[in-house]
C-alpha cells in the first residue's frame, strides 16, 4: 500500500475523490480519510460530499506543519460550514435577548417598531432556548 500511496499521481491533487473511491473499492473497510487545510480549501464541498457518498465514518482536517502558511488556520470555518452542509456537524444557535433604551428626550417619539438612531443597545443576555439548524 505504501508504494501505491507514494506513486499515486492524484496523491497531491486537491481533488482526491478518485483516490478515495479506489481505496474504498480495494480495501472494503476504508472508513476514514483526511482533508488538508493547506491545499484543499477549494475542494471542501466536493470532498466532504464524496466522503458522505462513500459512507465514511470520519474525516480528519489535517493542518500542514508549515509556519509560513498563515492562511490554513482560517480554513476551519469553511471546513465546518461544508461539514455541517453534508451532515457531519450539527449547527446550534442560542436565542439572545437584546435590551434597547430610547435616548430621545421624549420617549414617546421613539418608534418601538424600528431601531432608529434614538435606540441604543444597553444589554444582551443568552436565553436557555436553542435551535438546531438544517442546511
Amino acid at each position: 500500500m505504501c508504494t501505491r500511496y507514494n506513486n499515486y499521481p492524484k496523491w497531491f491533487d486537491p481533488d482526491q475523490r478518485s483516490l478515495w473511491t479506489d481505496f474504498s473499492e480495494e480495501l472494503g473497510n476504508f472508513s476514514m480519510t483526511w482533508i488538508g487545510a493547506h491545499k484543499d480549501l477549494s475542494e471542501y464541498d466536493n470532498l466532504i460530499a464524496h466522503a458522505t457518498n462513500l459512507g465514511l465514518y470520519g474525516i480528519w482536517l489535517y493542518q500542514y506543519e508549515d509556519n509560513t502558511d498563515v492562511y490554513s488556520n482560517n480554513n476551519i470555518e469553511t471546513f465546518s460550514f461544508f461539514a455541517w452542509k453534508w451532515g457531519w456537524l450539527t449547527k446550534v444557535e442560542r436565542k439572545w435577548t437584546y435590551v434597547y433604551e430610547c435616548i430621545n428626550q421624549n420617549p414617546c417619539n421613539c418608534d418601538p417598531y424600528t431601531l432608529s438612531s434614538e435606540w441604543i443597545l444597553v444589554d444582551k443576555y443568552p436565553t436557555y432556548e436553542i435551535r438546531i439548524l438544517s442546511y
